[in-house]
């Protein structure tokens, strides 16, 4: 559980490292995957970051990636992660474990906006092509919004 304050920054580099550990096959620090989740659940510039590191890491890894921060800890939510989820399979054409993941995202929380809209995408038959071509039109807007939010406290 997070007790500190947490800068955009700190969970962006979480998430990276987090990462980067995971994709090496190493030990990833309990701390810096629940500050990267923490950032996933609590900032929508880190989840929308999360949601293109599939356009710079082998999407394998990043679902990996996600699946491990799925069955971690049970103290945060897991909508998020399963949206992200939904997403990269989506991506890499994968159309029924995107549909898996979607599904596990609404029971969590029907309302949640990312959900919504990665169903109404499924629903109106978004090729894999045009959802990429989405993802790597916003991933570099989210990354220079980052940067000017790299101090900022998450929550506040």
């Amino acid at each position: 559980m997070i007790t500190k304050e947490v800068t955009v920054g700190e969970a962006r580099l979480a998430l990276e490292n987090a990462l980067d550990a995971h994709s090496k096959n190493s030990q990833v620090d309990a701390e810096m995957l629940q500050l990267a989740v923490y950032g996933i659940n609590n900032e929508i510039q880190i989840r929308d970051y999360a949601l293109g590191l599939s356009l710079t890491t082998d999407p394998t890894i990043v679902c990996s990636f996600i699946k491990y921060a799925i069955v971690q800890d049970a103290e945060y939510d897991r909508c998020a992660l399963y949206t992200i989820l939904s997403s990269i399979y989506f991506s890499m054409g994968n159309y029924v474990l995107s549909m898996w993941a979607l599904k596990n995202a609404i029971e969590l929380n029907p309302d949640y906006s990312l959900a919504r809209l990665l169903n109404r995408v499924y629903t109106e038959k978004w090729t894999d092509g045009e959802f990429n071509q989405m993802k790597t039109d916003l991933h570099p807007k989210v990354i220079k919004l980052l940067e000017t939010m790299e101090n900022n406290i998450i929550g506040s």
